[in-house]
């Protein structure tokens, strides 16, 4: 992680640097390191004695609804632990996010809340606003794993550094055409749609050829239930500007 962050520096970046990362990466000599290279920070805390200590003691008031799923319930909180870096106590803050089923057929499955807390070094952005925030890293991690089965990134086919960059190349082209392609579709760009969607939806698209008085047509099937999608693409598509 610190490496990662030498790197862009290296590169060029002289704004702000944020790190999100899952449990595995917290440690007291990361939150060190990172704090010393004045690096924002949102990291998840595995459920220490301490963390449950500190969610134990929150009240039914300082929980906040958010959206966060259609089929249940979610709520953020926040309160502080005190953990140890360099033999130094330190206070950090904490944010927690817990939830449960709403349906009742399903809620004797997971009768109890569940809790996923991270903490940060973010002392300007709200409970709600960091937990969004954090949420974020979330959406990258399913556009590498599209990237990697979706568009062949998976299987690099050969033993040359050279032959796999232009592999490389070649699916991360493929891969943003498909995220290109969709967002003329008029769909959310908050919702990552892989690249197996987009071509089922799109590009598999069954139809045939036919001479019409000398004209060909395209004619398409009739029910089609991403018909409205493939036509707005397509019309926007068609809209944008020639390149000469």
């Amino acid at each position: 992680m610190v490496e990662t962050v030498n790197r862009v520096r290296r590169a060029g970046a002289t704004g702000p640097i944020t790190i999100r990362a899952d449990k595995g990466f917290w440690s007291h000599k990361t939150v060190r390191k990172l704090e010393d290279m004045g690096v924002e920070w949102f990291i998840a805390i595995p459920m220490y004695s301490n963390v449950k200590q500190a969610i134990g003691h929150l009240d039914d008031t300082d929980w906040v609804d958010i959206g966060y799923t259609p089929d249940g319930v979610a709520q953020v909180a926040e309160t502080t632990i005190v953990t140890k870096i360099d033999k130094t106590e330190h206070t950090v803050r904490l944010i927690i996010r817990r939830t449960r089923l709403a349906d009742p057929e399903q809620q004797p499955l997971w009768k109890d809340w569940r809790h996923h807390t991270f903490a940060t070094n973010n002392r300007h952005l709200s409970a709600t606003e960091a937990d969004q925030m954090y949420r974020n890293h979330a959406r990258v991690e399913l556009g590498i794993r599209d990237l990697k089965h979706h568009t062949g990134l998976a299987h690099c086919p050969s033993g040359r550094f050279f032959a796999n960059a232009a592999w490389m190349a070649a699916a991360v082209i493929a891969h943003n055409l498909y995220r290109w392609i969709n967002h003329h579709t008029g769909a959310p760009s908050e919702r990552l749609t892989n690249g197996n969607t987009v071509r089922t939806r799109l590009f598999k698209l069954p139809g045939r050829i036919v001479n019409h008085a000398g004209q060909l047509i395209v004619r398409l099937p009739t029910n089609w239930p991403w018909a409205s999608a493939y036509r707005t693409a397509l019309q926007n598509i068609r809209a944008l500007p020639q390149l000469c």
